[in-house]
């Protein structure tokens, strides 16, 4: 009898947590991801359960929350294509490709040295920084032809001047209208083109940068 009340307690202790998460999963706004997290931690505050297991479980889901951030946020830019000038023989393609790999986030560089262009994957979990791309292949001693992103729009937050990625605001007024997944977005002002400057990349008067974009074609 007594070992009885023991598993009755125990799944009691186990399935009480579970059903106010699912409640509380609920009640998020999961339409808007960003918010979503901080919707459930929010909850979890108001939450006056004060038991070993409930406390435990709440460290558990805050943990596991923090990992879906982390995997959220990554998975937004999908990959970077940077065309380079001046690229004529295989150790110039070399030098280019050294300066990439130094940066932290960079993952991953495949240099193209027919078509003078290098594909870059990033790591899971960081924070990507543009200009950073542009001012290594600089130190390398070349200069950007074009810088390509391929952006997973599920994933953004929008913005009335285009859309968020961490800190970072991407300056593209139709964004709310783009229909597929994924889009691949031309980075725009000086940093990024040998071109005319159609627009600047500015630091953010926050935190990040601001960046002006138009689709790829």
């Amino acid at each position: 009898m007594v070992s009885t009340i023991k598993v009755i307690n125990a799944t009691n202790l186990i399935t009480t947590p579970l059903l106010c998460l699912m409640g509380m999963l609920s009640a998020a706004r999961i339409n808007d991801e960003s918010g979503f997290f901080f919707d459930v931690l929010q909850h979890l505050n108001y939450l006056t359960l004060q038991s070993k297991t409930w406390l435990m479980f709440k460290r558990f889901v805050y943990v596991m929350l923090l990992l879906m951030m982390v995997n959220h946020c990554q998975a937004q830019v999908l990959s970077a294509k940077v065309g380079i000038n001046g690229l004529t023989c295989s150790q110039c393609s070399r030098s280019v490709e050294i300066q990439l790999r130094k940066l932290s986030f960079v993952k991953n560089v495949n240099m193209n040295l027919a078509s003078t262009e290098g594909t870059l994957q990033f790591k899971e979990g960081s924070d990507i920084d543009f200009l950073k791309i542009a001012k290594a292949v600089k130190d390398a001693g070349f200069s950007v032809r074009f810088l390509d992103a391929e952006i997973d729009m599920q994933k953004v937050k929008m913005h009335e001047k285009g859309f968020t990625i961490g800190n970072d605001l991407y300056l593209f007024p139709d964004a709310k209208n783009i229909q597929s997944a994924n889009a691949k977005f031309r980075f725009l002002g000086k940093m990024f083109s040998s071109g005319k400057n159609e627009s600047n990349t500015n630091e953010s008067p926050a935190k990040g940068h601001v960046y002006s974009l138009k689709l790829a074609s």
